[in-house]
């Protein structure tokens, strides 16, 4: 076999591989969990104040009733995932019905923030800030 030939096979050879091995790469992370309110995430940063409270599940809705039983919105980045119980963000887990201290800041919902109908838009917002993972 000469070289030319055998080296264009191996040129098709790695073309087909990287074309097979792209549709691999693209792998989401997973979504936010149904029951908390998101906004889409952009740069980590953002307010630098604390809400401090107990992480509550309440009617398909996720809230933080703080020490003055004032029931906060909390509005995290959609890189937040939950599984068993418990909130990931960033490098940090919280548990429901546990004490959490969230990053962030007071402020209204916009018309990009995605909660669930179960939530009570009512209640004080609390924009958590976007930490870096």
């Amino acid at each position: 076999m000469s070289l030319t030939l055998l080296s264009w096979r191996l040129v098709v050879f790695a073309a087909a591989s990287a074309v097979v091995l792209s549709g691999c790469s693209d792998v989401r992370s997973p979504r936010p969990p149904s029951e908390v309110a998101v906004y889409v995430a952009g740069s980590a940063g953002g307010f630098a104040a604390l809400l401090e409270g107990t992480l509550v599940l309440e009617q398909g809705c996720t809230y933080v009733l703080d020490d003055n039983d004032v029931r906060w919105l909390p509005v995290f980045a959609d890189t937040v995932v939950g599984a068993d119980g418990a909130l990931t963000y960033g490098p940090d887990t919280y548990k429901y019905d546990e004490r959490v201290a969230l990053t962030g800041g007071e402020s209204a919902l916009i018309d990009s923030d995605m909660v669930p109908e179960e939530c009570d838009v009512a209640s004080p917002v609390w924009r958590v800030a976007q930490l870096s993972g």
